[in-house]
This record gives structure tokens, sequence and C-alpha cells, in this order.
């Protein structure tokens, strides 16, 4: 809100007792999913925001079914801003759900909001078509070069970069055992790389063993294997074929080579998971910065 004071601000997931301050001295502008948040925006508007209200049109989450829609009055249908809903499949260019779902939305829309903006896609939408872009596309993880659409190859870049102090080099001799449970034997003499990362800073623990760590000592970078469980505040990782690494170097998770898809996949879940987790721990430093172009 600071950084850019006329931004109009979208909370999806809606407003509430608990959020209505916050509300009012921001003048966000919530989205209504059901009677019950309806009537309590009713006895609290906010001056100057026209809330927007999202139907129900095959996922099944938020949103007022038409059975709801058909208890609001001529004056509520005329109080919102927008209307939107959410596609399940957008993922899958040829799910049955897309087309099922657009034609929902258009019914509905044309019935109680023919004369509103609309908005149904999100960043996976988008590459649906013209047809499911309407007025406005809510575009998220692939504002951060997540794929979107993993039918087609990925247009967008990655703009992350996520890295972490080594805080000590040491030597593994063979039949010596990494980490709790002992999930890791080392078959031969390693040296291995503690980072001062985990699990506690977003990191999934099930990049226990699979993960991976880079490091750029010279021209290229170098890839090391987590080795053992990943813990709540470091990853213990095979240094071995990495020349000249020293302590208070950084080991990088996210970057151009090895981005927020390929540390999901090695995690064995989706990359809007990843960028959901990552930097909440308070001691997470955080830098923005501008592109160049």
């Amino acid at each position: 809100v600071d950084v850019c004071p006329d931004a109009t601000i979208y909370v999806l997931q809606g407003i509430g007792k608990d959020s209505l301050d916050i509300f009012k001295k921001r003048k966000l502008t919530p989205v209504i999913t059901s009677l019950e948040m309806w009537q309590f925006y009713k006895k609290h508007k906010i001056e100057g925001v026209k809330p927007v209200i999202y139907i129900e049109t095959g996922l099944n989450r938020l949103g007022f079914r038409e059975d709801e829609l058909k208890k609001l009055s001529s004056k509520d249908l005329k109080s919102f801003s927008l209307v939107m809903s959410h596609l399940a499949c957008a993922d899958e260019k040829d799910h049955f759900m897309n087309a099922r779902q657009l034609e929902n939305f258009k019914r509905l829309k044309e019935k109680y909001f023919n004369e509103l903006p609309a908005s149904l896609s999100a960043s996976d939408g988008a590459f649906l078509g013209a047809d499911f872009c309407f007025d406005m596309v809510r575009l998220g993880a692939a504002m951060y070069g997540i794929n979107t659409a993993p039918y087609r190859e990925n247009q967008m870049k990655n703009i992350i970069t996520l890295k972490a102090p080594v805080l000590q080099i040491a030597d593994l001799q063979k039949g010596e055992f990494v980490g709790y449970s002992a999930t890791y034997r080392a078959n031969t003499n390693r040296k291995i790389a503690i980072v001062s990362a985990g699990y506690g800073d977003g990191l999934p623990r099930a990049l226990s063993n699979v993960g991976k760590v880079f490091f750029k000592t010279g021209l290229k970078w170098e890839e090391a294997r987590i080795l053992g469980r990943v813990s709540m505040d470091n990853i213990i990782c095979d240094v071995t074929d990495v020349k000249n690494l020293q302590v208070g170097e950084f080991g990088y998770f996210i970057l151009d080579e090895y981005t927020l898809d390929d540390i999901a996949r090695d995690a064995g879940t989706i990359g809007y998971e990843i960028v959901s987790n990552i930097g909440k721990n308070e001691r997470f430093i955080k830098k923005y910065v501008l592109s160049a172009r």
C-alpha cells in the first residue's frame, strides 16, 4: 500500500470481524464469498470501497451458489464492482471442467451481473485463450516464474533467488552417518557443508536425500546433493566435487538454473507450495531488485 498508494488491493479471502480494522485503515477491497459475509459487510461498509462478489462455478470451494444469488436484492446486485470465480483445472488445457466452468460463469454473469466487469482466470487460465480472460486476469504464480501451463514450454522467467551461508565444512569418513535418523551413510570418504537453512525456513523436508544445493566458486555452478534429513535450521550437502568452497560463501536453493518448478519436482510437490512457504521465518533477509528493463 505504501509503495503504490493508488493501487486497488483485493483480498480474496474476504472480510470479517477480525480483519475489519485493517480493511478500513488500508482501504482494502473485500471479495465477498457468502451471504453471511455480505450481511456483515453491509453493517460495516467501508467508505469509498466497492466490494467484489465471488460466485461458485464448479470448484466447490468459496463462493455464492445460485440459490444464494437468488436471495440478493436488485440493490445488492448493484453494490459490487466486479464479479469473479476461479477455475479448477486450468493447468490441463483440454480438461472438460474448463469449458463447463466458462459456460457456468457466462450464464450467471449474464443473469445476475450483466453490466459488471468480470474475472475468471488466474495465471493458469490466462493461457487457455481470450475467452477465459474477460476484464481482469489475476496473475499470481506465473509472476514468480512458475510454469502454470505445464502442457507447454514455460514462457515465464524465474525471478527468485534463495540462498543461505555455509556455516561449516567438514570431512565425512566412509561408513559414517548423516543427520537425524541416520538416513544416509557414506560409502566413500566425502566432504560435507552445513548450510544455514531448513524446514523452519520453508524448505520442504521431502528434499531429504534428494534435494540439491548449488555453489559457484569458479565460472560455473556446481551441484551438491542434500545428504540426510533436512533439519529445522540446517541442511547438510555433499561438496566433495565443489572446489575451493569456503565457510561464509552461499549455497543456492532457487536460482535460474534450478527454479521453483525444479525444487518442487524434487520435493514431490508444486511450485505454488514452495513459494508460499519460503521466507516466513523472521531471520530471512528479503531484497527486492527492480528490473533493469
